[in-house]
């Protein structure tokens, strides 16, 4: 994958979602949010690095808000605040592979480790290695590590469950935008 994210021009995620995916190029940004597309047209948006939704996948994330832990909507983003342990809520909306409509919300701790270096498609770098755990309001439990750079706290790469019972989410930023 290495090779093929070299050999192209665009930005592109190293992406794996339940295994579909592969290398992904940037389709589009609007602000904050960036949208992937896949070769058969599935598309992932993310939010400043974090999933919020998704469209042609087979299980679809519908909708995302993210709120501080007081329910105010961002900015910054928790994951860029400064400091190893960030609280913070989120909403989101999903649908499963029968078609059945989810929503839940969770309060969400992040804990950040010191910057180690970091194998990328492209490049090795070093990030802080950040846990997030989310307590489902429904009762469920959900980890995700996100990769953050230790400046500017950009989010290079993320691995885990979105949302209950959701197939696992793997990105790493092959060529940076």
């Amino acid at each position: 994958m290495a090779a093929q994210a070299a050999d192209l021009p665009y930005a592109s995620l190293a992406l794996d979602l339940a295994g579909h995916g592969g290398l992904v190029v940037l389709a589009s940004q609007q602000a904050s949010t960036t949208y992937w597309q896949f070769r058969d047209g599935a598309t992932l948006a993310l939010e400043d690095g974090y999933p919020v939704a998704s469209a042609g996948l087979r299980d679809e994330l519908l909708g995302t808000r993210i709120l501080d832990a007081e329910g105010t909507p961002p900015p910054p983003y928790p994951w860029r605040q400064p400091g190893s342990e960030v609280h913070y809520r989120i909403e989101r909306q999903w649908q499963d592979a029968e078609g059945n409509l989810h929503q839940d919300s969770a309060r969400v701790a992040l804990d950040c480790a010191a910057p180690a270096t970091v194998e990328l498609p492209l490049t090795r770098r070093q990030l802080a290695r950040c846990q997030e755990t989310s307590h489902w309001a429904g009762g469920a439990i959900t980890e995700a590590t996100l990769w953050r750079d230790p400046e500017d706290r950009r989010l290079w790469a993320y691995t885990g469950q979105p949302w209950p019972e959701a197939p696992t989410l793997t990105w790493q930023i092959a060529r940076p935008w």
